[in-house]
């Protein structure tokens, strides 16, 4: 779980500093069709390690063998923040979303599509690391089951942000200038937050 919250954190960390080109160097086609052939290159480099693995587990016993996966799994998943981040500064892929019609007044929901982005590799690693942690806990998952498990077990480091951005972007779009001006000061952003803050606290488990 903690390492999720530092994935993610980092990920946003990328994509929010990221500033667009007032023109990509690269065509949309061939950048998407180069973020495609890394995910490939990605996943058939995920699928050798956890095949390696699969045949060291043989002579390795359970605790050093579940070492040895949690390490790759690990390994993999900087990997992937390191994929994003080539997509992101790279390929230049969010100067193409931000001109998609109706996505500029939403910035929340640009973010989330590339969030999706990232979780898909992650859905590689697990995908493809599926026949090795069943053959080392023998857990009797599916991997169907076992990626959904991982996706719903991240969703807790996202949704607060999803809930915060996303109300953040809906005041936007109200047809009332005050609070948007409110909201656009220091004082307005530290006070949003502390009230989400505030009411997560008094709603959340006793």
């Amino acid at each position: 779980m903690f390492g999720n919250f530092l994935y993610f954190i980092v990920v946003l960390l990328i994509y929010n500093t990221y500033q667009p080109p007032e023109s990509p160097l690269v065509p949309v086609a061939e950048a998407v069709g180069a973020a495609a052939g890394l995910a490939v290159l990605f996943a058939c480099y995920a699928r050798l390690a956890f095949r390696r693995l699969e045949h060291a587990a043989e002579r390795l016993g359970t605790a050093a063998a579940d070492n040895r996966y949690s390490t790759l799994t690990t390994r993999l998943s900087v990997m992937a923040v390191a994929l994003f981040a080539l997509d992101v500064y790279g390929l230049n892929l969010p100067a193409y979303i931000v001109s998609l019609p109706g996505l500029q007044a939403l910035p929340t929901l640009q973010a989330l599509l590339f969030l999706l982005l990232f979780v898909g590799y992650l859905a590689i690693v697990w995908a493809v690391g599926h026949s090795s942690q069943e053959r080392i806990y023998r857990t009797g998952t599916t991997r169907l089951s076992y990626v959904a498990a991982n996706i719903a077990f991240a969703l807790p480091v996202v949704l607060p942000w999803l809930v915060l951005s996303g109300v953040a972007d809906l005041i936007g779009l109200l047809p009332f200038d005050t609070p948007r001006r409110w909201l656009a000061t220091p004082a307005g952003e530290f006070g949003y937050f502390l009230f989400f803050l505030v009411l997560i606290a008094v709603t959340g488990p006793a």
